[in-house]
């Protein structure tokens, strides 16, 4: 095993592990557009109306049951630097992902709850490219419908991650890959074929949380999935690119001594 071999298996190792654990719902960590669609009682596409009073006029709900005509508080990050300040400006249209507060309602993190819109673009100042304003819309009310069937019980909670692994969803691909592994203990044989079914055809760089390879490696480790081991035993084998090879060894090593023998065994036979 070479040294850039070795460095590539530890990389593998440390990011996922580092994945394995969702950041809590801070100001400055972004969470993840499916967490906090989750963690939000309310989420609307606004106008601002009266900037002074922080109250808006909600134009489309996309989760929860508002009032027309909605107040903010804590809309601000007291800490952010002034013309780093997210001012409510009068007209403006925002997109709103929300918390109640008493009567009124707060963005579920003030650096990540509120997306300005600009016809069909959400301006955040956090991503080098803004997201799709249609796009994004779409797949929150995907996450909303899948997440409320999750919650109906672990059978149509397995049936829903299977399903959102199976969509062209990227939001929805990482809920499931996030969640799934912490919901459910023995997954049924159609999560596991969809979970499998995610591994990347082309892995990049090692990218921690966000790598889909890294997050389908995880999950192989939490749930023991002893059938998928011809599949990174073939990829130790054969493929040519280290990052990929570092999150097969990461699904792998998180198994039994037994099963590790028997993947010894297809490894010398290749």
């Amino acid at each position: 095993m070479t040294t850039l071999w070795k460095a590539a298996v530890i990389a593998g190792h440390i990011a996922v592990l580092a994945s394995s654990c969702p950041a809590e719902a801070t100001e400055y960590v972004d969470i993840g557009l499916h967490r906090r669609v989750l963690m939000s009682d309310t989420i609307v596409v606004a106008r601002v109306a009266d900037p002074a009073r922080a109250q808006v006029v909600v134009e489309r709900v996309l989760k929860g049951n508002p009032s027309k005509q909605m107040t903010l508080v804590d809309f601000v990050d007291g800490f952010a630097a002034p013309e780093h300040r997210k001012a409510l400006v009068l007209g403006s249209r925002e997109l709103l992902l929300l918390t109640k507060r008493g009567d009124a309602n707060a963005p579920v993190q003030t650096q990540y709850g509120r997306m300005a819109v600009n016809g069909n673009r959400l301006i955040d100042g956090f991503r080098a490219e803004p997201r799709g304003l249609s796009q994004t819309i779409a797949s929150i009310e995907r996450l909303v419908t899948f997440q409320a069937r999750a919650a109906r019980g672990d059978s149509e909670a397995d049936a829903a991650f299977a399903a959102a692994l199976r969509t062209a969803d990227d939001e929805l691909q990482l809920w499931a890959l996030w969640d799934g592994k912490e919901r459910i203990k023995k997954p049924s044989a159609a999560l596991v074929d969809a979970l499998l079914a995610c591994w990347p055809k082309n892995v990049g760089p090692v990218y921690g949380a966000w790598n889909n390879a890294g997050l389908v490696a995880n999950a192989v480790v939490t749930w023991r999935i002893q059938r998928a081991a011809p599949l990174f035993a073939n990829i130790l084998t054969t493929s040519r690119n280290g990052d990929e090879r570092a999150w097969a060894a990461m699904a792998l090593g998180g198994w039994s001594s037994t099963i590790q023998s028997r993947v010894g065994l297809l490894l010398r036979a290749n």
